[in-house]
């Protein structure tokens, strides 16, 4: 339905007047030709980030095409979009190096992980805001509850690597156990020691 409402002659007239009376092989001929002269998305890609495009894009990304975006065809959209994407990369404090540009899935890797670490720092700076009036200077350990499995997992992801460590020892440490004191756990323990070895270097002192 929408290729024969789409395809248009060079006067601007559709080729397919109305859905009754179709020529089907002159329909299933011009699928095919479209088809054959669609452009993938990795030559888009390709496209893009040339240094011929770019230089076109960087003298007047303002009017790059003599007419207005509404009247862009699908392709001209998409590598305009494209164009933008790359901009933001190159804009990035993280940019990466040009090999990484040039190969689409690792480009798309590095995106993907920026992603995470953007969900990642939206999802501190909202739990920072509920903890804001709160006096947790001197806490060792701060519980959040969460109202669903995804918020309980972004605040999961905000223990630093040490805080991981501690969680991955305590979950060894009870597991099988259908008690444990704190004063078992293994960082516990830890803190336990070096208090003991600082109270007997204060008393050799």
């Amino acid at each position: 339905y929408i290729l024969i409402h789409s395809i248009f002659n060079l006067k601007d007239q559709r080729i397919f007047k109305s859905l009754k009376n179709i020529d089907y092989q002159k329909l299933n001929l011009l699928s095919n030709t479209i088809g054959e002269n669609t452009i993938d998305i990795t030559t888009f890609k390709k496209i893009a980030r040339s240094d011929l495009w770019r230089n076109y894009w960087s003298a007047n990304k303002d009017r790059i095409f003599d007419k207005p975006v509404i009247s862009w065809t699908d392709e001209q959209r998409t590598l305009v979009v494209l164009t933008k994407m790359y901009d933001s990369a190159y804009e990035h404090p993280e940019c990466p190096v040009d090999s990484v540009f040039e190969d689409d899935d690792m480009f798309d890797g590095w995106m993907i992980h920026q992603r995470r670490e953007n969900e990642k720092l939206r999802s501190k700076n909202r739990t920072e805001k509920i903890l804001e009036d709160k006096k947790l200077d001197k806490a060792n350990e701060v519980f959040i509850m969460a109202s669903s499995k995804d918020e309980a997992k972004s605040i999961y992801d905000l223990n630093d690597n040490t805080a991981m460590n501690i969680i991955k020892e305590r979950n060894q440490a009870i597991l099988g156990k259908t008690e444990v004191q704190l004063s078992e756990l293994p960082d516990i323990q830890r803190e336990l020691q070096i208090q003991q070895n600082q109270q007997m270097f204060d008393r050799k002192s």
